[in-house]
């Protein structure tokens, strides 16, 4: 843990500003992370259910008060069940995942929240 917290703080995301266009980040998620952190990153992705511990929420304020450091350190090194990326992916897309779990994923969890909430609201009318 320690190691996470001085190698986040000396790490920072090195693609240039114009890469914003998160497509490429959401792509990724999508194809390595999906599975266990969910479409909207609440940790429960199908094969995440199936973990103990199961997968972090990553919408959660723990996650992303993080630095972006931290972030893609434990992308690259993995966690208590997560598995390690370093060798998977490149070091940029890496990165593209980290600015798409600051934007584009609460995007999408808050859109997920307000459909999931229109629906409940739907059925109880019923």
């Amino acid at each position: 843990m320690r190691a996470r917290l001085l190698v986040g703080e000396s790490l920072s995301d090195p693609l240039p500003e114009e890469e914003a266009n998160g497509a490429r980040g959401a792509l990724k998620y999508e194809h390595y992370c999906q599975a266990c952190h969910g479409a909207g990153g609440t940790g429960d992705g199908a094969v995440g259910l199936k973990y103990n511990p199961q997968p972090m929420d990553l919408t959660l304020p723990y996650v992303q008060n993080q630095s972006d450091g931290q972030l893609f350190y434990t992308i690259t090194h993995g966690g208590v069940v997560m598995p390690s990326y370093r060798f998977t992916l490149s070091q940029e897309d890496r990165w593209r995942i980290v600015r798409y779990l600051r934007s584009g994923l609460l995007e999408r969890a808050a859109r997920m929240a307000e459909a999931a909430g229109s629906e409940a609201e739907g059925q109880a009318a019923e």
